[in-house]
């Protein structure tokens, strides 16, 4: 990939392309803060309806008899959610609401709420500019793929096509050949150090052929690479 990335190049017009074409990966979800009354049955809730058209304050009331002791501390305050953190009857009955209203009593998992729209966010688009960063990662990496794979096929092609020579399968790749030392299969050099490869080299036709190898997918910690060798001495 190191010899590829040069060859990557990305365009503001690829950028904006893939903006558009992905933009559901860039939208933030609606939020909504809103406070309950948890009660047990229906008689409790249609009393604290009445309450409520009186006039007496929501959180007060859920201060005093919410169920939900860990939200009445807050006046009923559940917090900020995303749309579909709560159960769909619940989140129905909040979806209808506007700000500071409050919904008509639900049984919801055996209990009775009343709900408070305190405040909603609007489901937005995050811009271009913000994400830019992040699509340019994206292409390069698929960019980078794609090119790897036409270099590594355009190098077994030139392997078969040029079979005496390592020459032009080198140049065609932007690569230089790699000469080493004669070696034994005890101590072969570390950028051979793969089964395939040290197979086809001593048990095959390699060793007397003078002929380029097939390619060899010797990629490593998710890095792709390839190796053709062509064993130029044999002993």
């Amino acid at each position: 990939p190191k010899q590829v990335e040069n060859k990557v190049q990305i365009t503001d017009e690829q950028i904006a392309t893939y903006y558009e074409a992905n933009k559901a990966q860039y939208v933030t979800k609606s939020e909504s803060q809103l406070a309950h009354i948890q009660v047990a049955n229906e008689k409790e809730a249609q009393a604290i309806e009445q309450q409520l058209k009186s006039g007496t304050d929501f959180a007060t009331i859920a201060k005093e008899k919410s169920l939900d002791k860990l939200s009445a501390t807050k006046g009923g305050d559940l917090g900020w959610a995303a749309k579909g953190t709560y159960p769909a009857a619940f989140e129905s009955a909040a979806d209808v609401l506007t700000v500071g209203k409050v919904s008509p009593a639900i049984k919801v998992d055996g209990n009775y709420h009343l709900i408070k729209l305190l405040d909603r966010k609007a489901e937005t688009v995050l811009p271009l500019e913000q994400v830019k960063a992040q699509i340019v990662a994206t292409l390069q990496s698929q960019l980078k793929d794609s090119a790897y794979s036409s270099v590594a096929s355009q190098m077994a092609n030139d392997a078969v096509e040029n079979s005496g020579s390592l020459e032009v399968v080198a140049k065609n790749a932007g690569l230089t050949v790699q000469k080493t030392e004669a070696f034994s299969r005890e101590n072969v050099p570390a950028v051979l150090a793969n089964d395939k490869v040290v197979k086809a080299l001593f048990e095959g036709d390699l060793r007397q052929s003078g002929q380029n190898s097939e390619a060899f997918d010797v990629s490593r910690d998710n890095t792709p690479a390839t190796l053709i060798v062509r064993v130029s001495d044999y002993q």
